[in-house]
């Protein structure tokens, strides 16, 4: 039997912890950063006393599964909101992603430094398998923001898709220079461009989802996959709302309806089960 797991983990007690005594003053980064890398090697040991063939760092350095990345970028940085009043019952974010600049590869990414303390730590016992959010989901926010802000970096789209999807693939050819074989891209955008309701919605809000626009999305996460190393396997679940998994059988090609000729060539040979669940 087969059986896999996404790669997120709960904070242990003794992490959260110590998080709230760094919030108070009563330890510093130093001794928190151990108790980050003390709790990440045990859970590495704990996946593989378990048999997964791939463990991950449970994502429990990180504050928000997807901006965390976004920031390590150049041309995107951190905005604090911590005070004001937001009359919406839906919860909020305090770190929000401004773009400064067009968004390109950092060579000095955090991530590269923990991947590289995941890759030792499981020591050759297992694949050290890194997850980073889909270049989709990135491309969806600055979208968002293109409408929120006046003064957007980005006039044009087809630019902004090309440095996202540039940026990721650099970044993509440093993780396997450090040693990945196991690459987890988290996506929750493109299961959802396969739900009539949701792309009628979209037209009603009138973005143009026919070619080339409504699959520009898609040309970006093709885009960021370098064609070497082949060794560097990419996988495109979505851990989030909407599975997005080759390795998923139970889902259906593209429909042909809704599917253009000049993406036949990454789906379904690339992809072959991206679509919406069979109904039972």
């Amino acid at each position: 039997m087969k059986y896999d797991v996404v790669g997120s983990f709960l904070a242990p007690d003794a992490l959260l912890e110590a998080k709230e005594n760094l919030k108070s003053g009563k330890i510093d980064n130093r001794v928190y950063a151990e108790a980050l890398d003390k709790a990440v090697a045990k859970l590495v040991e704990r996946q593989i006393e378990h048999g997964l063939s791939a463990v991950s760092s449970g994502e429990i350095r990180r504050t928000y599964w997807d901006r965390d990345f976004y920031f390590g970028l150049e041309g995107i940085v951190r905005e604090r909101f911590d005070s004001g009043r937001v009359y919406q019952q839906a919860e909020t974010f305090e770190d929000l992603p401004r773009v400064t600049g067009p968004v390109n590869y950092n060579p000095r990414h955090p991530f590269f430094k923990d991947f590289a303390f995941l890759h030792a730590a499981a020591a050759g016992r297992a694949l050290a398998r890194q997850t980073i959010p889909s270049p989709v989901d990135l491309y969806s926010l600055l979208q968002e923001l293109a409408v929120e802000f006046h003064d957007f970096i980005y006039r044009d789209s087809e630019r902004m898709a090309a440095d996202i999807a540039e940026a990721y693939r650099l970044t993509i050819l440093r993780f396997y220079e450090l040693g990945c074989r196991d690459l987890q891209l988290d996506d929750t955008v493109i299961g959802r461009l396969l739900d009539p309701a949701v792309t009628r919605e979209m037209e009603q809000g009138g973005t143009d989802i026919l070619p080339p626009e409504g699959f520009r999305p898609i040309c970006v996460c093709r885009s960021t996959s370098p064609p070497e190393p082949t060794s560097c396997r990419a996988g495109m679940p979505s851990v989030r709302s909407t599975p997005l998994c080759r390795r998923f059988s139970r889902y259906r090609p593209f429909r042909p309806t809704i599917c253009p000729s000049s993406l036949a060539t990454w789906t379904p040979s690339t992809y072959s089960s991206l679509s919406r669940p069979e109904k039972k």
